[in-house]
């Protein structure tokens, strides 16, 4: 009866090692390299995901840096208001009739003045948003060359489900390059 048992003993341990022996080691390799695609390709969709947002930032950042050049000290709105202040008395003189040839050549003096203010406003500005544009455009390129390098990283992750936003990124980049270089264009112009 011990040999019995015994033997019964035995084949149960070796049943229950055969079923839990581990995977061949071919299957181990082949797991292994799919869990290393699923967390690349985590990455890659997170790193796109990254300079999207990146390129949106950097056009935020842009079109703020417009509405601060045009709203800064000295802005067209600002000259407008001084010249009106400057004419005003000499307005309230003419319907007066009090000494109307010289409050007119006195308006035409302050009008040339401020004609010229606003070209040197507008000079300035434009210089301002010349070298934002400039700026922008380096940026986006830069973006652009880190997104290439990040597509030959993760090439082979890319499937059917990550091509699509693979091309929109592209898409995205090279619309908005466009767009920045058709904003010097305009400046220049």
């Amino acid at each position: 009866m011990k040999t019995f048992v015994l033997s019964a003993m035995i084949c149960a341990a070796v049943a229950g090692n055969s079923v839990a022996s581990p995977r061949p080691v071919g299957a181990r390799k082949e797991y292994r390299k799919e869990q290393r695609d699923k967390q690349h390709l985590e990455v890659f969709k997170n790193q796109l995901a990254f300079h999207q947002r990146n390129i949106e930032v950097l056009w935020d950042q842009y079109e703020r840096g417009v509405a601060r050049i045009k709203k800064s000290k000295g802005n067209h709105t600002e000259l407008d208001r001084e010249e009106a202040r400057l004419t005003q008395g000499y307005k309230k003189d003419i319907e007066q009739g009090i000494r109307v040839a010289e409050s007119q050549a006195a308006m035409k003096k302050i009008a040339t003045k401020y004609v010229r203010k606003h070209a040197q406003r507008d000079a300035l500005e434009n210089r301002e948003i010349a070298r934002l544009q400039e700026l922008l455009k380096t940026e986006l390129q830069n973006e652009k060359r880190q997104f290439e390098s990040l597509k030959k990283k993760y090439a082979h992750v890319v499937d059917d489900q990550t091509l699509p936003l693979v091309q929109e990124v592209e898409h995205l980049f090279t619309q908005l390059i466009e767009r920045a270089e058709a904003l010097q264009d305009n400046s220049t112009a």
